[in-house]
């Protein structure tokens, strides 16, 4: 059963990374117009501001939950 829910996260990361977003579109273009390096620059921060992203919405999702706990 667990083996089902890995491949399950796993191909749904795939599908969900498939459509490209601004960041992307811009690491691409960089790297085909500029070099590898600057694209890779670029690449490093969007990665950078994902995490930060990801840190954000996983602390205001327990913010959140707490809430909906206390006052059901």
């Amino acid at each position: 059963m667990v083996m089902l829910y890995i491949f399950t996260g796993i191909l749904l990361s795939i599908i969900g990374a498939a459509p490209l977003g601004a960041s992307n579109i811009a690491v691409i273009t960089t790297t085909t117009r500029e070099s590898f390096s600057k694209g890779m620059r670029i690449a490093q921060g969007v990665g950078l501001g994902e995490v930060v992203l990801a840190f954000f919405a996983l602390c205001y999702t327990e913010i959140i939950s707490n809430f909906f706990e206390m006052n059901s």
